[in-house]
């Protein structure tokens, strides 16, 4: 099944309730760098985010995080990933499924994979759904 929008959105940090939307191909960037697409401020725990710390890569297939050697390492469902565990013959880093929970130093980002925007946010948001 092809992916049409991956919609990612922040539940805890400074830019709480932030959403991110990624489609067809795309890449985002998370980091404190002035090119990063989420760019985590200094009032962040700044000193737990690299500059360049973790890519988020959007395929006609799949979701995948990489962590891109960052210090304190990027977090999926409280599982520290780190850049060996992607696979050396592909590099394409970890599969996120929707529900995924992905943390980079105190910053929380829920990924919804969902063919309607408000059905994404709905879900993201919702007090009564349980996200394991």
């Amino acid at each position: 099944m092809e992916l049409s929008k991956v919609f990612l959105f922040v539940t805890q940090g400074t830019f709480q309730r932030r959403r991110y939307v990624l489609e067809d191909s795309a890449q985002c960037l998370v980091g404190r760098a002035a090119d990063c697409d989420i760019r985590l401020s200094p009032g962040q725990g700044a000193g737990e985010i690299s500059g360049h710390h973790c890519l988020i890569e959007m395929t006609p297939t799949s979701v995948n995080v990489r962590d891109l050697g960052s210090r304190t390492g990027t977090f999926v469902n409280g599982e520290k990933i780190h850049k060996n565990d992607c696979d050396p013959s592909a590099d394409h880093g970890r599969v996120l499924e929707a529900g995924d929970l992905l943390r980079v130093g105190h910053t929380l980002i829920r990924v919804a994979i969902c063919m309607t925007e408000s059905a994404a946010e709905e879900s993201a948001y919702s007090q009564s759904v349980l996200w394991l």
